[in-house]
């Protein structure tokens, strides 16, 4: 097993507060560093954070629950195939941006949560990445839309690879802002789902971050 060290921003126990696992207790691990710069980042304190560097073992010491999330900033940024072989025999999900593929991890991961970024956040994705991570059951693809333009393109995405991502697609809205603004989001975009044929019979959901509906925009929940 690699005995590299990762640089890490947080370790914590929380309720997982997105997609299909949100409610079940988990522990986040959360690296540093990120090859995005997106407008409406959430985490803007991992991009640049130096992390403290912690060995594999250190990092698995530290983990108390039976779900795990790997996140950052871009966790594959770094090489977790290490940490990934030490937290084996747990639920591990790996939240990753959608320019980054690490094949070695796939025997380890319970689920890929896979967030391409759309033209609101200033950057993109390689879709040849996605298309990679569409080929694995365990995947599931997560969109924040904040406007039309966004709507359309998860639209066109959505109709493009139906056959791989029916029942595995989720949108959110942007949630730094306001608890009445966000639910102004939440509203908007379940009437944009709602009004789409292609999204109604592809069985995308429209979910919050839980949370942020319980702490607000604060770290290390």
């Amino acid at each position: 097993m690699a005995k590299s060290k990762l640089r890490v921003v947080e370790v914590f126990d929380s309720i997982q507060g997105e997609g299909g696992l949100m409610g079940l207790p988990h522990t986040f691990i959360r690296l540093a560093g990120c090859n995005l710069r997106c407008r409406w980042c959430d985490t803007k304190y991992a991009l640049d954070a130096p992390g403290v560097e912690m060995s594999v073992d250190d990092v698995v010491s530290k983990v108390n629950c039976g779900y795990v999330c790997l996140t950052g900033g871009e966790p594959l940024l770094q090489d977790v195939y290490g940490l990934l072989g030490g937290l084996k025999g747990k639920k591990v999900t790996v939240e990753t941006n959608c320019t980054v593929r690490d094949e070695r991890l796939d025997e380890f991961v319970f689920l890929y949560s896979v967030s391409p970024k759309l033209s609101s956040s200033g950057e993109g994705y390689d879709v040849r990445v996605l298309e990679s991570y569409l080929n694995l059951d365990n995947v599931r693809v997560k969109f924040v839309v904040c406007d039309d333009d966004d709507f359309l393109e998860a639209v066109s995405i959505v109709e493009k690879y139906n056959a791989f991502v029916r029942g595995k697609v989720v949108l959110q809205p942007d949630g730094m802002c306001s608890m009445s603004e966000y639910q102004r989001r939440l509203g908007w975009l379940c009437g944009k789902v709602m009004g789409c044929e292609v999204l109604v019979r592809s069985d995308v959901r429209v979910l919050l971050q839980l949370h942020k509906v319980i702490w607000g925009n604060k770290r290390g929940v």
